[in-house]
């Protein structure tokens, strides 16, 4: 039952998430969003042509929740260090409370903005500016109802049923480093089979990522034109042969150097207008030896050679005569 609920939840918050990100930010059209999805093998999910968020994360907790208790109830700036620069998030508001429960205020400290998290509401977040959740907890009785918020004059909110307990939910959607990079990372194996189904939400995202994939792990000197692909990665759905759609094929078969140089210039633009890839002052913190000095550490680099020939790029803090991989490649 799961498998089929799940699919269905999956598809409708791909498709807020496809026609939300077009409609406020028409710069994800461009085709090198599409380029970038080929080549890398991000394991989007959804709506086929949802090619930006790779995660749904949903935060949950109880009303009344002390912050520091709250699940990611955190009321202090931070950023996402696990997110695509590029890829906005999207943040849907979908809490349950009394009516006279403040649901506070989502700020993005780096734009100076704020905005209301009433239930039904989203915003579109660089995740890369710092940014976080405060204010929220019930109102004073005796504040009155023009100070409080309300919903704009018009708009229909659903009714949720009594038998739904209170609880603060938060739906993010976003793109994850390590799902967008499937060509270098080692996805979780079930994603190749049909276990996925449920994740990416329809058999032609799930059999699009496979092609995707594997054509990223294409030897060098193979010859299968994108039509054998497209053939070799054909499925049947409602007793017709479906084929992926052959631009998959086509652009993975093709180099773009142009696209490559764009890329790396994007993802470190969106870093420097933002705090890179960290907080000031979230950096490694130096550990105690057990005499309760300082241990010795310098920060390196990943010494595992991927498939791709090229050197890991995860920096690591490493003391001499240490670990000089990363948790990733370690064993």
């Amino acid at each position: 039952m799961w498998e089929v609920e799940g699919a269905l939840i999956v598809q409708a918050i791909s498709k807020i998430v496809k026609s939300t990100l077009t409609k406020f930010y028409p710069e994800m059209n461009h085709p090198i969003f599409r380029w970038q999805w080929v080549k890398s093998a991000a394991a989007t999910y959804g709506d086929p042509d949802q090619i930006w968020h790779t995660s749904i994360q949903v935060n949950v907790s109880a009303i009344g929740a002390d912050q520091v208790q709250a699940i990611k109830g955190k009321g202090k700036a931070h950023i996402d260090r696990n997110d695509m620069p590029y890829a906005l998030s999207l943040i849907l508001f979908l809490s349950h409370a009394p009516e006279n429960f403040y649901h506070g205020r989502f700020v993005s400290y780096g734009v100076k903005a704020a905005c209301e998290c009433a239930p039904y509401g989203s915003l579109l977040l660089m995740s890369k500016l710092p940014h976080g959740c405060t204010g929220y907890g019930y109102y004073d009785p005796e504040l009155p109802q023009q100070m409080r918020y309300n919903y704009p004059p018009g708009l229909i909110i659903p009714v949720v049923p009594k038998e739904y307990g209170f609880g603060r939910i938060v739906a993010v959607s976003y793109g994850r480093n390590t799902c967008y990079k499937s060509n270098i990372n080692i996805p979780n194996p079930d994603l190749l089979t049909d276990a996925a189904l449920p994740v990416l939400g329809s058999y032609r995202a799930m059999y699009e990522y496979r092609i995707r994939y594997q054509m990223t792990k294409r030897d060098k000197d193979d010859t299968t034109t994108a039509e054998e692909w497209s053939e070799k990665f054909s499925w049947m759905e409602n007793g017709r042969k479906e084929t992926p759609k052959m631009e998959i094929a086509t652009i993975a078969l093709e180099e773009n150097p142009v696209y490559e140089k764009m890329m790396t210039a994007m993802k470190e633009m969106f870093l420097d207008a933002g705090c890179g890839m960290m907080m000031p002052g979230d950096g490694p913190k130096p550990k105690t030896g057990r005499r309760g000095g300082l241990l010795g550490e310098v920060k390196i680099r990943c010494h595992r050679i991927n498939v791709n020939k090229k050197q890991c790029a995860i920096p690591l803090y490493v003391r001499r005569w240490g670990n000089t991989f990363c948790k990733r490649h370690q064993g």
